[in-house]
This record gives structure tokens, C-alpha cells and sequence, in this order.
């Protein structure tokens, strides 16, 4: 399956409606909010369960888990400033060149 990027989808799904322009910004800028909104509460969540993980079935302690808890938010960060909504791609792309396969749910 091919990774689609999410502004071309945004506009695809926006024209349908044929709406004025500026109508047409204003809820795309809205849309995007919205998912940045839940990709922070999204991601906040797998680092939960993720932290909590490493706890559980590896032992990590506080120290180990405080600088993974580091690093994973320097990489997500670091991957918003450049692909904004897109980080998600990118970050697969960066996954599988590293040789690390991660299937999702859909």
C-alpha cells in the first residue's frame, strides 16, 4: 500500500464540497488543528504505555526510562518541525531504512 501524505488528502476531501475559498482555508487550518491535537494526545499515550512497558517487562528504572522518555520527544519533535502532519510517513521511512518493521493496524 502506498503512503499517501495527509495535506493532498485534506484537499481532495475539501473540494468535494466546492466551498468559497476562504471558507475553504478556514476549515483546513481548523482540520489540521484538530489532528495535531490528537497526534500530541495520541503520542503522549504511546509514550504512556511504552514507559510503562519498558517498566513491566524489561525492568527499566527511573533513570533509563526518564532518558528514553527524552530522546523519543527530541525524535517526534524533531520530525514535526520538519514534515509537520507528514512526521508520521517519515518516521515509518525512517524505521525501515534502520531495518525495523512496524506493521499497523490498518
Amino acid at each position: 500500500m502506498q503512503m499517501e501524505m495527509i495535506y493532498p488528502r485534506i484537499d481532495r476531501a475539501l473540494k468535494k464540497y466546492r466551498l468559497p475559498v476562504a471558507l475553504n482555508v478556514a476549515i483546513k487550518k481548523s482540520i489540521q488543528d484538530e489532528i495535531l491535537q490528537l497526534t500530541d494526545e495520541t503520542a503522549d499515550t504511546v509514550m504512556m504505555i511504552g514507559l510503562l512497558a519498558l517498566k513491566e517487562e524489561f525492568g527499566f528504572g527511573a533513570e533509563r526510562l526518564n532518558k528514553y522518555s527524552k530522546k523519543a520527544q527530541e525524535i517526534l519533535n524533531d520530525a514535526y518541525a520538519r514534515y509537520g502532519l507528514d512526521a508520521i510517513f517519515a518516521l515509518k521511512r525512517r524505521l525501515e531504512e534502520e531495518g525495523i518493521k512496524y506493521v499497523s493496524k490498518r
